[in-house]
């Protein structure tokens, strides 16, 4: 009982102790300073990294189609050079036939240049103004008879000759026209080992279009008219009917500058 009462006894007394010290405090002007409290760090805020910005895809220039060149002219008469000489500017030419073979129905044609004893000198070795092409190697000797029958016709380029034919009625162009109202026709033109099959057409209005010709040079079988090809250094003359016996020469395209004239063998 005695302790008890002493526990309650310690227990008010230290309520009654509280009230008056808080009773008192004002009274005593204390003041306590606030309790610091410490300053929180702060958290740093994160640098954000940056989104690099996408390199866009270079839209490729298209590379522009160059604009074709045209292929240069062929300048036929530099192949007639030899020695360092080529024929003077009054230099003329004359076409010359032949029999092929020797004595045979097919005719062969050679271009001479006259009247240039420098570029005859320059070719043969000898004194003469009156001369062949023989001293040219082929092609530079078909090229160069083109030039040079091309000059003699007004023109440039290259040219092969065409062949004319005559008889009692007359003196005409010589193609494969069979028809009974002609004595004579010919074919098979280009060279005495290229010669055309006048049965297979011939098409193409440029050397790197052009099909069908078999005979050389090529340049021939772009000169063409309603029969087919009509030019180069070769032909076969085949000869009938009633106005016939005839006779063919070769020609400068266009003109009435003519080689020597030779009989067409009967039949041929």
């Amino acid at each position: 009982m005695g302790f008890a009462l002493l526990m309650w006894y310690s227990l008010h007394m230290r309520k009654i102790l509280a009230v008056i010290i808080l009773a008192l405090l004002p009274a005593c002007s204390l003041n306590f300073p606030p309790i610091p409290w410490p300053t929180p760090s702060p958290v740093p805020t994160p640098t954000p990294t940056p989104v690099p910005t996408p390199t866009p895809t270079p839209v490729p220039t298209p590379t522009p189609t160059p604009t074709p060149t045209p292929a240069p002219s062929l300048n036929y008469l530099e192949f007639c050079t030899i020695n360092g000489v080529r024929p003077s500017e009054g230099a003329t030419i004359e076409l010359r036939a032949n029999r092929y073979p020797v004595g045979g129905r097919h005719v062969d044609t050679g271009v001479r240049v006259l009247g240039d004893s420098a570029y005859c000198i320059a070719g043969h070795g000898v004194n003469t103004n009156n001369c062949n092409l023989e001293f040219l190697p082929q092609p530079a000797r078909a090229y160069c008879g083109m030039g040079l029958i091309a000059k003699a016709a007004g023109e440039t380029g290259a040219r092969c000759p065409w062949f004319k034919y005559r008889d009692s009625t007359g003196t005409y162009d010589c193609h494969d026209d069979t028809t009974d109202s002609h004595s004579t026709s010919c074919d098979h033109f280009g060279s005495p080992l290229e010669r055309d099959d006048n049965k297979t057409p011939t098409t193409g209005n440029s050397l790197t279009t052009l099909e069908g010709f078999e005979g050389w040079p090529k340049e021939c079988g772009l000169d063409r008219n309603v029969f087919g090809p009509r030019a180069g250094f070769f032909t076969t003359p085949h000869g009938s009917g009633a106005s016939f016996p005839s006779e063919v020469a070769a020609c400068i395209p266009g003109t009435d500058i003519c080689s020597n004239w030779l009989s067409v063998i009967t039949g041929s």
